[in-house]
């Protein structure tokens, strides 16, 4: 589906970025896990999977560790066909050193980053514009 925001230039969607430095964060290990959530977690699954921003989260390497259903529905790749691969496989050549950098200063300052725009290539071969908001995951000793 194209709206008038890809024809103009405008960003397609808010995409929300997430950093984690575990590369143990695979499909198969959520999916085993789902079975066991508590209630109250099984509705932030529910949220995630159904909300109509894209949800992932990248290595400090650039690698996809996670994303969400809505990375399907909007730029029809599966997830198994994005997870495991960098993120530059997916952004506009163009666009790769300023997604690097955004990355790098979230990765620097450990602060949250808002508004970087940029293009994203959909299955079909279009290149679709985002607008990513990143934050840091920490791990138990508070390491990015």
């Amino acid at each position: 589906m194209q709206s008038d925001a890809d024809k103009t230039g405008k960003p397609l969607s808010d995409t929300h970025l997430q950093h984690s430095s575990d590369p143990s964060r695979q499909k198969n290990a959520v999916e085993l896990q789902e079975a066991n959530l508590p209630d109250g977690e099984s509705k932030y699954r529910s949220l995630i999977e159904n909300t109509n921003d894209i949800l992932y989260s990248i290595s400090a390497e650039g690698i996809f560790l996670f994303v969400s259903p809505a990375w399907q529905r909007e730029l029809g790749y599966n997830m198994s066909e994005v997870i495991g691969h960098s993120f530059a496989e997916f952004i506009h050549p163009d666009d790769f050193e300023l997604c690097s950098a955004f990355l790098k200063k979230v990765i620097a300052t450990g602060l949250r980053q808002k508004g970087v725009e940029y293009r994203v290539r959909h299955k079909n071969g279009e290149w679709r514009w985002h607008t990513s908001s990143a934050g840091p995951v920490r791990d138990e000793h508070g390491s990015v």
